[in-house]
């Protein structure tokens, strides 16, 4: 009995001393890893309805889980395009649960009815924000992605009325721009 708990023992002290040898499990080492991407954004406007109200000025994005809009600036190329440089875009992971990236642009130029924005002084226009015919050309990879998902703008709180719209994305490795 007293050999049978000594070997019992020893056995208990070999496991210990191989566990610790080897020490704990490592992780497994990640194969994905957040990415940044600068875009050139150019917007291609379809339709000129009020000529009398000015051009847009900036492309609003909302860029993953990021408190603050950024606001780009756009320059006019002609009547119908405008382009504009958004730095330092993070990618989405596969199994990333963030929101998507939005995008929108304000063309006074597009709306087809104007409006008092109610409970302001402020005038707004219907469409009062736009989302389509959005390109986003990756100036690392100068790859170029047409943004098709457009859904109700959420950034903006306006009536249904104003139909504001915006362009819904999500970047992946590499920085290629899907329709998310």
């Amino acid at each position: 009995m007293k050999h049978a708990l000594i070997a019992i023992l020893i056995l208990l002290v070999a496991a210990v001393v191989i566990t610790c040898r080897n020490g704990p499990t490592e992780p497994p080492i990640p194969t994905e890893e957040v990415e940044y991407y600068d875009y050139e954004v150019t917007y291609v406007r379809t339709a000129i309805n009020m000529p009398d109200e000015p051009d847009p000025q900036e492309a609003i994005f909302r860029i993953k889980d990021e408190i603050q809009n950024r606001w780009v600036t756009l320059t006019k190329k002609d009547d119908y395009t405008f382009t504009g440089i958004i730095t330092h875009v993070p990618t989405h992971l596969k199994k990333d649960t963030a929101a998507s990236n939005l995008v929108y642009i304000v063309d006074p130029k597009r709306w087809t009815k104007k409006m008092q924005i109610p409970g302001t002084i402020g005038m707004g226009g219907v469409p009062h924000s736009v989302g389509d015919i959005i390109y986003l050309k990756n100036i690392q990879t100068g790859i170029t992605y047409k943004l098709e998902k457009i859904v109700d703008n959420p950034l903006l709180s306006l009536p249904p009325e104003f139909g504001p719209k915006a362009a819904q994305f999500k970047t992946r490795q590499g920085g290629i721009a899907v329709n998310e």
